[in-house]
């Protein structure tokens, strides 16, 4: 990518604007590189992510657009777009609030996440990756 080619214009050579234009995020390759150490327990031992909670991840992820905002996807939203029920979503979450990868709260009838934990994370794993 030289100076004058936007990150945008690279996404829809990559992709095609007919599909970048509904949207797209950037994930840092780490969560994939890490996932089988980024979650931890209450005692600080490792936990893998697995597959149904990574793609729950990415999903509350597609709401987040700057550190500062929060997301909130409705878990049936996210249900219906990966078409498994809403139980398998919150079992998800609940594995990603226990590994210490998302906050999850209530405000008012909204459910809202907070993947701060995650950013936190991986930045740790990432230096200590970087030390070896």
């Amino acid at each position: 990518m030289n100076a004058t080619t936007s990150s945008s214009t690279v996404t829809d050579l990559k992709w095609g604007l007919e599909v970048t234009k509904l949207g797209f995020q950037i994930v840092p390759d780490a969560i994939f590189k890490y996932q089988a150490v980024l979650g931890r327990d209450e005692n600080g031992s490792t936990q893998a992510v697995s597959s149904p909670e990574l793609v729950v991840l990415l999903n509350v992820l597609m709401h987040w657009w700057t550190r500062e905002t929060i997301a909130f996807p409705s878990p049936q939203a996210i249900a219906t777009r990966i078409g498994i029920d809403r139980r398998s979503v919150d079992r998800a979450v609940d594995g990603l609030v226990k590994k210490m990868i998302l906050k999850k709260d209530r405000v008012g009838g909204v459910v809202i996440y907070d993947p701060s934990p995650l950013v936190e994370r991986l930045q740790q794993l990432v230096v200590e990756q970087t030390k070896k």
